[in-house]
């Protein structure tokens, strides 16, 4: 390639570094058509090649700019899947404990749809339903749960209790 031509297709490599993809492309496609057939193949047989490195301190520092901020997009995207994933499991166990506290038997089958859910908030309501559900079968059962039976409580309403709980912590 010649020197010119060479300098030239490098600093519109290195000015497109940022750009959005739309204008990256009509940029290059406007160098590249500039060329003389011997160069634009040289340079496209380099910029194939992958071990073209950029040449101007704008490139290395804008590639690396780009390159820092996509670890930070990775960092955070994998910070929130493991909370996902940690809520998840949390929610399992608390369920199995639940109808383990209860008697209720947990068969194979069972536990391995509780274990295979991923979706909070179906874990959350099999949670709350654990709480009052007669068998494993009914928690994954459409319907309401039974409810379960008050104590102590009379057909005159004596027996209950007046207490209201309190949503303060």
């Amino acid at each position: 390639m010649e020197s010119a031509e060479l300098t030239v297709a490098q600093t519109v490599m290195a000015a497109v570094v940022g750009l959005d993809r739309e204008r990256v492309r009509l940029y290059v496609d406007l160098a590249l058509s500039s060329l003389n057939e011997a160069a634009r193949h040289a340079l496209e047989e380099l910029m194939r090649s992958g071990t073209y490195e950029y040449q101007s301190d704008f490139a290395r520092t804008y590639v690396a700019q780009g390159r820092e901020e996509g670890l930070q997009e990775g960092r955070q995207a994998g910070r929130q899947e493991g909370l996902q994933e940690g809520l998840c499991r949390g929610e399992r166990v608390a369920l199995l404990e639940v109808l383990d506290a209860r008697g209720l038997k947990v068969d194979a089958a069972a536990r391995q749809r509780i274990l295979a859910c991923t979706q909070p908030s179906q874990l959350k309501r099999w949670l709350r339903r654990a709480v009052t559900v007669q068998s494993v079968q009914e928690l994954f059962a459409r319907g309401p749960a039974s409810k379960p039976k008050a104590r102590g409580a009379s057909p005159r309403g004596r027996g209950r209790s007046t207490h209201k709980p309190s949503l303060k912590r």
